[in-house]
């Protein structure tokens, strides 16, 4: 719902702040299966959402498009840091039998 929600705020992509490049990155990450995002992906997404805030603050959908991005963004680093877990879990492991 969220993610639909903040899809609305690509409408306003007439007379704005955003440079056409900053549209399409929005536009992508908002196709974007959120456990596909990459740190610095998500990074860049949390940074273009709190941008539409700035400029589109009376606007519902600039709320919405912040909250998805910063789950978005939650999900990613606690994947990332789950892996990083899981590798170095690993390597104890591994370092302990030798």
């Amino acid at each position: 719902m969220l993610k639909n929600e903040a899809s609305r705020l690509a409408s306003l992509a007439t007379a704005n702040p955003f440079t056409k490049e900053e549209w399409e990155k929005l536009k992508r990450c908002l196709e974007k299966n959120p456990k596909d995002f990459t740190l610095e992906e998500a990074e860049e997404f949390r940074e273009l959402s709190r941008k539409a805030i700035a400029e589109y603050w009376v606007r519902s959908e600039a709320y919405r498009l912040y909250m998805y991005a910063y789950i978005v963004y939650g999900l990613t680093l606690r994947r990332v840091y789950e892996e990083k877990e899981k590798k170095n879990s690993k390597n104890r492991q591994t370092g302990n039998k030798m």
